[in-house]
């Protein structure tokens, strides 16, 4: 898999279906999700949902996203697409 998968993997570990019990906003949640990346992981994971986000098709995506553990549901591919996207802001973001 493209270099950025491992840290997407342990990423989405943190998105439990409880997750809006222990987290105020996605927001938070991806904050606490990040904390165990290193700088260069974070990169990594930038680069990875650049990547996915702007050459899967819709399967592709929901494949990655099923395949991951993750336990958030999306109603649609757009919106899964949307916050990979808002990943990949936030991690942009950081790096300032």
């Amino acid at each position: 898999m493209r270099r950025g998968h491992s840290e997407f993997l342990r990423v989405t570990a943190y998105f439990h279906q409880d997750a809006d019990l222990t987290h105020n906003s996605f927001q938070e949640l991806l904050v606490d999700a990040f904390g165990v990346l290193n700088e260069r992981e974070m990169s990594d994971l930038a680069s990875f949902l650049r990547s996915v986000v702007g050459e899967f098709d819709d399967a592709q995506l929901q494949e990655l996203w099923s395949m991951s553990g993750a336990e958030l549901h999306f109603p649609t591919v757009d919106q899964l697409r949307a916050f990979l996207d808002v990943m990949r802001t936030m991690l942009d973001r950081s790096k300032h």
